[in-house]
């Protein structure tokens, strides 16, 4: 018979399974071409946490910027992601983004803007833009 203290346990290890597999969705899908925003917001709702690390020590943003998808890093941030997060191979997603794509990408030079506060809200509405003209 099931005491209370382990029907508790159990909706706690339940809930932490879920948590993981949000988080680890909007990861998969912050990389994937196929995967469009509107997924990834509904799993964002749903409790995805943005700044989740995997086990490499990337975050959704990391994903991101290594599959160039500049629509969800402009989603992640909106949402909270820190893009200062540094990860034991690749340093931060700006230093990702100079590595794979080049210092002179609209990636890397958006994430360059966004590190310096007083230019952050400035790029992150060119960035909604860049997005907005690419889907029309």
């Amino acid at each position: 018979m099931q005491t209370y203290a382990t029907k508790e346990l159990i909706e706690a290890a339940n809930e932490e399974a879920r948590q993981a597999e949000l988080n680890t969705a909007l990861r998969i899908g912050s990389r994937i071409g196929g995967a469009d925003t509107d997924s990834l917001k509904e799993l964002m709702a749903s409790g995805a946490d943005v700044n989740a690390l995997d086990d490499n020590g990337w975050t959704a943003i990391h994903m991101a910027v290594r599959a160039g998808r500049i629509d969800v890093i402009a989603l992640l941030v909106q949402r909270g992601a820190d893009f200062r997060i540094r990860t034991p191979c690749c340093g931060s997603p700006v230093e990702m983004s100079a590595s794979i794509h080049g210092t002179a990408h609209a990636i890397t030079r958006l994430l360059l803007e966004l590190s310096v506060p007083e230019t952050a809200s400035t790029a992150l509405a060119r960035m909604e833009q860049q997005v907005t003209a690419r889907l029309l």
